[in-house]
């Protein structure tokens, strides 16, 4: 029998999650794409946790039994691999399931978001250049 278990990885610590759950243009939360993480601890510690612009990974580990000529040898083999879901940065509700974990959801920025940020980066440059301009 296969055996996966899964723990986000944030600054090098690992926290064990129950649970990962990926949705594409969820309409529950403007349509973008969200991640929602079930894992043992506290809202506080969420809370604290998981915070707008987080770089997180989900590390997923996989055990398999070892056959031989067909027969399994009560080995068993791992392969670990990990995902980077640093565009999903935008912190969202935090879910206490009151039985020791919470539900933790993570999204990308929408396209108008991220269009926002590029006028408001290119406003911000138009500025400056007509400040120096002033200036001199």
């Amino acid at each position: 029998m296969d055996n996966v278990s899964f723990a986000i990885l944030i600054d090098g610590t690992e926290y064990p999650a129950k649970k990962i759950d990926a949705t594409n243009k969820n309409s529950r939360w403007d349509g973008r794409d969200t991640a929602a993480i079930t894992l043992p601890m506290t809202h506080a510690q969420a809370v604290a946790l998981f915070v707008d612009g987080l770089a997180w990974a989900i590390k997923q580990v996989n055990t398999y039994p070892v056959y031989e000529n067909g027969q399994p040898t009560g080995e068993t083999t791992t392969e670990t691999q990990t995902f980077d879901n640093s565009d999903y940065s935008v912190a969202g509700s935090i879910t206490d399931n009151r039985d020791g974990t919470v539900t933790v959801m993570m999204g990308r920025h929408t396209e108008l978001e991220i269009a926002q940020a590029a006028q408001a980066e290119a406003e911000s440059a138009l500025a400056e250049l007509e400040a120096a301009y002033d200036n001199g």
